[in-house]
């Protein structure tokens, strides 16, 4: 039987640029328990805002240790929710749920500079 538990997201963090939230998962990690979960099997995250449906973002799957970078695209505040499939001493699953309320912050935006990645494909078509 699944159990729902809340997991630490460990250095998670949002910066709002332009249209969405650019969002930054190095580990994820289980609170203390008695018996400790195995692994975790994958993490899912799903995105809800007031003008889009739940939807799937990323499937981050086993080594979830690694830092993992999504860019997330939606208007305003909104839920996120991490999906976290475990397995515990038993090799039962266990389903695991982090919801994380975004927020708009004044003052914060980061903008991307776009300027100088442009490529010179010019040379390219210069062949005769």
């Amino acid at each position: 039987m699944n159990t729902l538990q809340t997991i630490n997201v460990v250095k998670y963090y949002q910066l709002k640029i332009e249209r969405g939230y650019h969002v930054r998962v190095s580990q994820v990690s289980m609170p203390l328990r008695s018996k400790p979960l195995r692994k975790i099997v994958s993490v899912q995250m799903i995105v809800r805002d007031k003008y889009t449906e739940p939807i799937v973002i990323a499937r981050l799957l086993p080594n979830v240790q690694e830092q993992t970078d999504v860019f997330l695209e939606f208007e305003g505040p909104a839920l996120v929710n991490f999906l976290v499939d475990c397995e515990d001493e038993n090799d039962r699953f266990v389903h695991v749920v982090l919801n994380v309320q975004t927020k708009e912050e004044e003052g914060e935006d980061v903008e991307e500079e776009e300027e100088g990645e442009e490529e010179d494909d010019d040379d390219d078509f210069e062949l005769e």
